[in-house]
């Protein structure tokens, strides 16, 4: 699934991050986010567009977030990188990367 992002082979979504682009898969990401599935299958714009504007999140985090939700693997985060992820994955209630979050902010409090 990852060669699907990486290569951007029949995105039929992107997700737009400030200037950046993310193209995606709308079945990915529904399968993998209550959020994305409303998002999606209801007569919301992002439904007609096939673009989801997202203000609130850096690029970094949500290509990191994209990784995890193709790949199931976190990319060595760092920092306040965490943090970030925490709250997209809370956002797009992405249950299994909100808890991996939550268990790396719990080790680094230690």
């Amino acid at each position: 699934m990852e060669q699907l992002l990486r290569e951007k082979i029949l995105c039929d979504v992107t997700l737009q991050v400030g200037s950046e682009e993310f193209p995606a898969h709308k079945a990915i990401l529904v399968a993998r986010s209550p959020v994305f599935k409303a998002m999606f299958t209801r007569d919301m714009q992002e439904t007609a567009r096939n673009v989801v504007d997202i203000s609130d999140l850096d690029a970094d985090t949500v290509k990191r977030m994209l990784l995890y939700v193709y790949t199931d693997t976190l990319d060595h985060p760092e920092g306040d990188c965490v943090e970030k992820l925490y709250f997209a994955a809370d956002k797009y209630e992405i249950l299994c990367l909100k808890n991996k979050c939550a268990l790396l902010l719990e080790v680094r409090s230690k």
